[in-house]
C-alpha cells in the first residue's frame, strides 16, 4: 500500500502553496525520486498524536471550533488507525533545489483495515 501511495499522481505535492502537480518532481521538500516506499517507518498512535498535536499547537492554544475539526478529520484517522507509518527526515541530500524552505514536514500514512481506508497526513507550514 505504501508503494501505491508514493505512485500515485496525487503524491506529486511541494506543500508550499502550488497544489497538485501530475508531472511534478517534489514531495514536500524531497525530490519525487527520493521518496520511497521503504522509507516508511510504524509508529504508534501514541507518537504519531504527539507530534501532530505539538505541531497544531507549536503557535499557542487553537480556536475552539479549528480544534474540533481537528479531532475529527486528522486525530480521527490516527485514532482509528491500524497500522501507522511515519516518513522520517530524509536528509538534506534528498532536498529539491529549494526543498529547505519548510521549517516543519510532518508525515504519516493511517491504514484503517476495518473501513478498508488509507490516509496521507500532512502537517506542513505551507
Amino acid at each position: 500500500m505504501l508503494a501505491a501511495v508514493v505512485a500515485h499522481e496525487q503524491f506529486r505535492h511541494d506543500y508550499a502553496g502550488g497544489g497538485v502537480d501530475p508531472g511534478g518532481t517534489r514531495h514536500g521538500p524531497y525530490w519525487l525520486r527520493a521518496v520511497k516506499s521503504g522509507d516508511y517507518q510504524p509508529v504508534t498512535r501514541t507518537e504519531a498524536t504527539q507530534v501532530l498535536a505539538e505541531w497544531a499547537n507549536q503557535h499557542g492554544g487553537l480556536p475552539g471550533s479549528l480544534e474540533d475539526a481537528l479531532e475529527a478529520t486528522l486525530f480521527a484517522a490516527v485514532n482509528s488507525a491500524s497500522r501507522l507509518y511515519r516518513l522520517p527526515g530524509l536528509g538534506r541530500d534528498a532536498f529539491h533545489d529549494w526543498g529547505g524552505v519548510h521549517i516543519d514536514f510532518h508525515e504519516f500514512v493511517a491504514i484503517d483495515d476495518d473501513r478498508r481506508v488509507l490516509t496521507l497526513l500532512v502537517a506542513a507550514d505551507d
